[in-house]
């Protein structure tokens, strides 16, 4: 080789090849998440890591949140299941907004963590809030 590993070591330049990749591992733990009024219509999903009340965005190695949400008329109980319509971001706030025929439905919403290999956490509980 032209330039050698001595020769980068006087650089300053890391070492090549010596240091043993890892995978990032699929987040355990549900994000926490809650709802934020942008305006008429317009709602926004704010999302952070459950263990850290300080700490904003996603724990290190997620690629972002997936959000499954659906809206209705009238509301009632909701389970997971029917939550089908799903939404991703790779940074917070999720924005979402509704065509006027939805002004005052109700939107459910349920988050998880998504790493950079696609790997999915779990689902934290459903939320709602009403359409201003």
């Amino acid at each position: 080789p032209l330039v050698t590993a001595v020769d980068l070591d006087n650089l300053g330049f890391p070492p090549r090849g010596r240091k043993k990749r890892e995978p990032v591992k699929r987040e355990d733990k549900e994000p926490r998440y809650w709802f934020v009024i942008l305006g008429i219509r317009r709602v926004a999903i704010m999302f952070a890591p459950l263990e850290d009340e300080t700490k904003k965005g996603k724990p290190a190695g997620q690629q972002g949140a997936e959000a499954r949400i659906l809206l209705l008329k009238e509301p009632r109980e909701v389970h997971l299941d029917e939550l089908v319509e799903s939404r991703f971001a790779t940074r917070s706030p999720m924005e979402i907004e509704v065509d006027d025929a939805k002004q005052s439905w109700t939107l459910y919403a349920a988050l998880r963590w998504e790493n950079n290999r696609g790997e999915k956490g779990p689902f934290g509980p459903i939320i709602s809030i009403v359409i201003p």
